[in-house]
């Protein structure tokens, strides 16, 4: 049964449950509330083993506390730091890849880059240690415990655990930054351990033979319905291509004419023949070959009369043309299944060179070694595939860091490591799984070690992305109240009297929770303004 036909069929019965539930009064009955669609179960159980777990280790806890204040200002300011990074760069970023306002929702099965299992599971852990790690503080601080419980979503998504709010807020401001500190802390802690499980795991992978690992296509492929993704390509027309640097320069066909590729696919080599090309995928609105007519789906054959065979004759044909030099491009067509030359193009190039447009869309990419360069304003991939070289597989998830030098690099490739589910790498599944063989791992079916593998990697990526957010500067996150009491502390070293001192702190802190609100959705709206 198709997997979105069940997530239908379960989500509709679950709604049904809970109308059921409401309309035959069962739900006061059950101790159980209806919170959107989410069904919550309130109980006093459990809080004898809060009592204990927190009357045994009380001087523990206040030191972790104590730590975790100090961990929870660091990310805030961490995060608050990179939030105005990005909104920075968003008003350079083309509106076609400003990201999806669903994006920003951190529930699994809508969010397309969070898969609905694994996504339940890392946040159901990451809720549960934040919600109890609160419980257990506010018990050290002597504040009552009014419920505990569990969240449902057709399965337990979450527990809470409820402290009185009334009492939490006559506490002194170090006990109450204590209790808000935790849930974070928790999380962020729970993250770097899930980290570690997953690197031990991925150390061990390794590819059953290099080569470029496919991991999607374009629509309108010249290789749609010869390979898939999740095959191997090993050799283009007899030459090994083990990494990106081979498959760029291989020797292809020209556009429109039969390859034979040499592929892994399901755990079995085998001899393919493939349509050739290095295909458009996108066209800049503005540019030479949006301005000349060229498309996404089309081949390039030839750039100023020279037949491009591959990435790299294509970049060097690019980098004899100046800007605003007028040039010929002779690109193919799909017609029926196959591909048939199109008019001769005729582009001129813009004034603008390669520097300027980077300098435009993606300054943190630029190189001075762009300036004088033309720049076509266009995106191309051979074959129309996206892929990546197998051995990167091990060496990324097991070394996030690899290659990099200075502060500047390791914060991009540790960003890029937490984007590996917007890169289609996470979570790795049949057939991409197929590729590896996993070491010391061996004793085990493959299917588990994959499943345990990607749910290390989710619980690491979800408690990291609670854990970030709570310590944000925003109320009602935890890094938001924590940031009242701080300048709360602070004004009143200077004001005498302290109920404004509290007045001027809460109003500062709104200022800021809009002004963090605004940086996370200018990454939806500045792209868009076209600024």
């Amino acid at each position: 049964m198709n997997g979105y036909i069940l997530a239908l069929i379960l989500i509709g019965g679950f709604i049904a449950f809970e109308l059921i539930l409401y309309k035959k009064g069962l739900l006061d009955r059950y101790n159980l509330q209806l919170y959107g669609p989410f069904l919550m179960w309130k109980t006093r159980k459990g809080r004898e083993f809060i009592d204990r777990v927190a009357r045994k280790y009380e001087r523990f806890w206040e030191i972790y506390a104590d730590f975790g204040i100090a961990l929870i200002g660091a990310f805030m300011l961490m995060g608050t730091l990179l939030l105005l990074w990005v909104a920075s760069i968003s008003t350079h970023m083309p509106a076609s890849n400003a990201p999806n306002p669903i994006m920003m929702l951190g529930i699994p099965g809508v969010n397309p880059i969070i898969p609905l299992w694994y996504g339940i599971l890392g946040l159901a852990v990451a809720i549960i240690f934040h919600e109890f790690s609160h419980g257990i503080l506010a018990r050290v601080a002597k504040v009552r415990i009014n419920s505990l419980g569990l969240l449902f979503f057709i399965f337990p998504v979450g527990a809470f655990v409820e402290p009185d709010e009334e009492e939490t807020e006559r506490l002194p401001k170090r006990k109450r930054a204590r209790v808000y500190a935790v849930g974070p802390t928790a999380n962020i802690l729970l993250a770097f351990l899930f980290l570690a499980l997953f690197m031990g795991m991925a150390g061990q992978v390794a590819p059953i033979e290099d080569g470029i690992v496919v991991s999607g296509m374009y629509e309108g492929s010249p290789a749609q319905g010869f390979i898939a993704p999740g095959c191997e390509i090993i050799a283009v027309n007899g030459t090994p291509v083990q990494d990106l640097e081979a498959f760029y320069s291989a020797p292809f066909s020209p556009a429109g004419q039969m390859v034979n590729l040499t592929i892994i696919e399901g755990g079995n080599e085998r001899d393919v023949r493939s349509i050739s090309g290095l295909m458009v995928i996108a066209v800049t609105e503005g540019y030479a070959a949006s301005n000349a007519g060229i498309e996404p789906g089309m081949l390039i054959y030839s750039l100023n009369d020279t037949v491009i065979h591959n990435y790299d004759e294509f970049i060097g044909a690019l980098s004899y043309i100046k800007p605003g030099q007028t040039v010929n491009i002779t690109v193919y067509e799909r017609s029926g299944h196959a591909y048939a030359p199109a008019d001769i193009h005729t582009i001129t190039f813009t004034e603008e060179d390669k520097y300027d447009y980077y300098e435009k869309y993606y300054p943190s990419q630029n190189k001075e070694e762009y300036r004088g360069k033309a720049i076509m304003g266009v995106g191309v991939a051979t074959l129309g595939l996206e892929g990546f070289e197998a051995k990167a597989i091990p060496r990324m998830f097991a070394d996030p860091l690899t290659g990099a030098e200075g502060a500047k690099e390791k914060v991009l490739a540790s960003l890029s490591y937490l984007s590996l589910p917007m890169s289609g790498l996470m979570p790795l599944s049949g057939p991409i799984t197929t590729l590896y063989t996993t070491g010391a791992f061996s004793f085990m079916p493959d299917w588990l070690f994959w499943v345990l593998a990607n749910s290390m990697y989710w619980i690491f990526w979800l408690n990291l992305m609670v854990g970030i957010t709570n310590a944000l500067p925003a109320i009602p996150l935890d890094g938001g109240f924590i940031f009242r009491d701080g300048l709360w502390h602070l004004i009143s070293r200077f004001k005498k009297d302290d109920e404004k001192a509290k007045e001027l702190a809460g109003s500062i802190s709104t200022f800021v929770a809009f002004f963090i609100l605004f940086l996370i959705l200018w990454q939806i709206i500045g792209p868009r303004m076209g600024l």
